[in-house]
């Protein structure tokens, strides 16, 4: 359920499924921003902590270099 109206900024690629955000300013160029992937020291030993951050590295390289955001997972 949608509410209210308001501006934000986020990822382009999955703002433009959503038919209902319309860019505000389309002409202003904004920079491309790293993006992190953290964990806790307290749990980087874990061998399920690290599968799952393996997983999220690798489909956020694929996503990041424009292989989708949907994984047939």
């Amino acid at each position: 359920m949608r509410t209210g109206n308001g501006i934000g900024l986020g990822q382009q690629r999955l703002a433009e499924r959503d038919p209902l955000v319309e860019k505000v300013l389309p002409g202003l160029p904004l920079p491309n921003l790293p993006m992190w992937l953290a964990m806790h020291r307290d749990v980087r030993g874990s061998v399920r902590i690290r599968r799952v951050a393996d997983f999220l590295h690798e489909e956020l390289k694929r996503y990041s270099a424009g292989a989708g955001a949907n994984s047939a997972r």
